[in-house]
């Protein structure tokens, strides 16, 4: 058993909703970012929570560890306001190591994981448009955990990533080259974060 796991929150933010959970990693840091292997990492969930309704009158909390489980109604009036509870009530504070973003589109700039920087948050922001449902607000919890976590290493994870060795001619022959050229329209593929761990699963039970 490792002196120190490192603890990794998840975190998937929606237009009205949070996903929130903590992982602790038998890895360090170091090795963590070289072996990210579902079979070679030992990652357990030890905390999940979920918030709802942001922004409305009809808001709820929802916890659940190893203890115990917690609901509550409570209206957030924005993200900011939701994940600063959730860090609150979760306890996680300085002792995060890593926070794990789902984002919806990484567009032409991001195929693959992403370690942020304060640039990549201006060329994130400049995607808005590619998913205005999702992007938005993905970009709005990867400022917000920012500010309230500076020490973590903040990672996003892209759903069109997985798509993105379709070849040219799928990507773009179904519509005229020029809207291609001019606008940079094609085709992408969503939900890879799970087809990614569909097939990793795979790998390990046909191993």
């Amino acid at each position: 058993m490792p002196d120190k796991y490192l603890k990794i929150i998840s975190i998937n933010c929606g237009s009205s909703s949070i996903k929130f959970s903590i992982f602790d990693c038998s890895d360090s840091l170091d090795s963590f970012k070289n072996s990210l292997s579902l079979s070679d990492t030992d990652i357990k969930r030890t905390l999940s929570c979920r918030i709802e309704e942001i922004g409305t009158e009809y808001g709820s909390f929802y916890l659940r560890d190893k203890d115990k489980t917690e609901s509550e109604k409570r209206n957030f009036v924005d993200h900011e306001t939701a994940l600063g509870y959730i860090i609150q009530k979760t306890g996680i504070g300085g002792s995060a190591d890593i926070v794990a973003h789902r984002y919806v589109h990484g567009g032409k700039y991001y195929r693959k994981p992403l370690a942020v920087s304060d640039g990549d948050i201006k060329k994130l922001a400049k995607l808005n448009g590619l998913a205005p449902l999702h992007n938005p607000s993905n970009l709005k919890g990867l400022e917000v955990m920012k500010a309230l976590l500076p020490e973590a290493k903040q990672v996003c994870i892209f759903d069109t990533a997985f798509h993105s060795d379709i070849p040219s001619y799928a990507k773009i022959y179904p519509i005229p080259i020029e809207y291609y050229e001019k606008y940079n329209i094609e085709k992408y593929g969503f939900h890879g974060i799970s087809y990614s761990f569909i097939v990793n699963l795979l790998k390990i039970y046909k191993n």
